[in-house]
């Protein structure tokens, strides 16, 4: 039965605020917030901002960031230059501020794609959008940070003492090869590694010979961090060799300014003997909020990401994400010593979709060591996911699975068995609605099983949910499917709270922003009368903001609904002052 809650708010048309610069006192008390306890005892500084890009000595621009440090002590933050995207772009409260002379790559590459967006949203007159006004209103501070303990290692001495020699000088590891080798010590694996890499020649005519990988590590001495003159020789051939090992297993081309590489996700598995579920995921194609889950998954699994990128030239940057703040400010160890790692926004600089000045982003998910030879996540939902006709569930009543799509973006074929499984509110399994049916999938292969018998044999209780499971023929452990993009729906509820238990809204009347917060399978959207309303109205998984700056007086309704099963409304006024 649909039930309807209407609450009817009055709300003041405020006037509407206009994007632009931002100036350096501005950017200095956004800082010095963000700071908090770090600059008790100090004042902050800019230590230098975006002009450093400048192409000419007589090019003047307002600057598209700040540097910003503490005047003592550890700290830095990176402001927007201007309000048409987030005001905090990264910040650190551990680390000192970058220096211009000492600037890493991939940290370079990220400041120029940050100073190239700002300029071009100026340029194309983009609009502040409702979401980004809503960051400005809001007095940012750092909160609950989830960080994975990750070595501040780099690509010089003393892990390149194996690398190969170019003109006479060590190569450099390589970001990509750092990355890995930092994931790698995390998990303190693998114990030895196996096979022989093939010996090849660079694009440069660099002779790279075979290696023998036939060895064990020594992990209690390989350092979190390697100062010069503070350790041994033993402790510096312990990184060293796993450091080369990954750069001939990857075939890197080695030079001594500069050594690029790509992860080989099936050498990671049979040299390294890391999960062959591990797999690269590109950003394109998914909305933030979902690529942001995605990774803040991994890091709640005990899993660092390793993360990389291409800029406008189409150079290649990797580095590690190894943690999460509850403002989706994502940890960066940038693979250089420690030097400038921070908390980073790695959102598109939400720009809105007509203004994605994004560059090409890719993570690996699911790398984790394969310590029992249990493979999870072996094979994902795929397209739409799980599909079932009815959305109500009756106890011993039989219902019909309408499809179920999988895919399989590992490394091996998958042979094995799939079946449907009821699952509480914590998502523990209950008992099995469906019969087993049999598997045979390729690699990067997708299929789909269509119209399956199912019957809910048990007490059906709040929060009750329907899974898919798989297991191999090699295994007698049945694992929970995952969605492998954002369209593939993984659960379906099979007893619902009410949409209004879990609804909320909330109204700053200083910015004119409305925020509604509900369930992430409600579906939203604001009426004014009968026309529905898109200006001033942005809507993500589970949360919708309006910008009232942007809506005409008179009464709107938000319409809340969870399609075939119920929907509410929450109507309010807005007036003129």
């Amino acid at each position: 039965m649909k039930r309807l809650l209407t609450l009817l708010i009055l709300l003041g048309l405020i006037s509407t605020a206009h994007a632009g610069e931002v100036g350096t006192q501005r950017a200095l008390s956004i800082a010095h917030r963000v700071l908090g306890e770090a600059t008790r005892s100090s004042d902050v500084v800019v230590a230098w901002d975006s002009s450093i890009f400048s192409s000419t000595r007589v090019e003047v621009v307002e600057p598209t960031f700040y540097v910003i440090r503490p005047t003592s002590g550890p700290g830095f933050v990176i402001v927007s230059g201007d309000d048409v995207v987030a005001p905090v772009l990264a910040y650190s409260t551990t680390y000192y501020a970058p220096t211009m002379s000492t600037l890493p790559s991939n940290f370079e590459a990220w400041l120029r794609y940050v100073d190239t967006t700002v300029r071009r949203a100026r340029e194309q007159g983009v609009k502040q959008s409702s979401a980004t006004a809503e960051l400005w209103a809001e007095e940012y501070k750092p909160v609950g940070a989830v960080m994975l303990n990750t070595a501040r290692w780099s690509q010089m001495a003393p892990y390149n003492y194996f690398c190969p020699l170019d003109n006479g000088a060590y190569s450099l590891t390589g970001c990509t090869q750092t990355a890995m080798a930092v994931i790698m010590k995390h998990h303190r694996w693998p114990e030895s590694a196996k096979g022989v890499t093939e010996a090849y020649t660079t694009m440069y005519g660099l002779p790279v010979p075979a290696r023998d990988l036939n060895h064990a590590y020594d992990w209690d001495n390989m350092l979190d961090s390697y100062v010069e003159g503070y350790y041994t020789t033993i402790q510096a051939t312990a990184v060293a060799v796993l450091m080369a090992d990954l750069g001939h297993a990857f075939k890197a081309e080695y030079t001594a300014n500069d050594t690029a590489a790509m992860p080989d996700m099936m050498s990671l598995y049979q040299n390294f003997s890391y999960s062959p579920a591990s797999h690269i995921v590109t950003r394109g194609g998914h909305s933030d909020s979902y690529w942001k889950s995605m990774l803040r998954g991994e890091i709640e699994a005990n899993r660092p990401v390793f993360y990389a990128g291409y800029t406008s030239d189409w150079a290649g940057h990797a580095f590690v994400i190894d943690g999460v703040d509850d403002n989706d400010y994502f940890h960066v160890n940038w693979g250089w010593g420690g030097v400038y790692d921070g908390f980073f926004l790695i959102d598109n600089l939400i720009l809105g979709e007509e203004y994605l000045f994004d560059t090409e982003h890719w993570a690996v998910f699911g790398m984790h060591p394969l310590r029992d030879g249990e493979i999870d996540n072996w094979i994902s939902l795929y397209s739409t996911g799980l599909n079932v006709e009815p959305r109500e569930f009756t106890s011993g009543e039989q219902f019909t699975i309408r499809s179920i799509s999988y895919c399989n973006f590992s490394q091996l074929s998958f042979k094995g068995q799939m079946r449907v499984g009821l699952a509480d509110l914590n998502g523990e399994f209950k008992s099995w609605v469906s019969e087993p049916f049999s598997v045979d999938l390729g690699v990067n292969y997708a299929s789909s099983e269509q119209y399956v018998s199912a019957i809910i044999n048990d007490n059906i209780e709040l929060g009750d949910r329907l899974y898919v499971y798989y297991k191999s023929n090699t295994s007698e452990k049945w694992f929970r499917m995952r969605g492998s993009v954002e369209s593939a729906s993984d659960e379906v509820i099979v007893k619902y709270p009410p949409i209004g238990d879990n609804t909320s809204l909330s109204f700053d009347r200083s910015s004119g922003l409305v925020v509604v917060e509900y369930d992430d399978d409600v579906k939203a959207a604001l009426y004014l009368l009968s026309s529905s309303v898109e200006s001033g109205v942005t809507i993500t998984r589970g949360r919708m903001t309006i910008d009232t700056r942007c809506l005409s007086p008179g009464v709107y309704t938000i319409y809340l609904v969870r399609e075939g099963v119920e929907d509410k409304r929450i109507s309010f006024q807005l007036n003129r002052d």
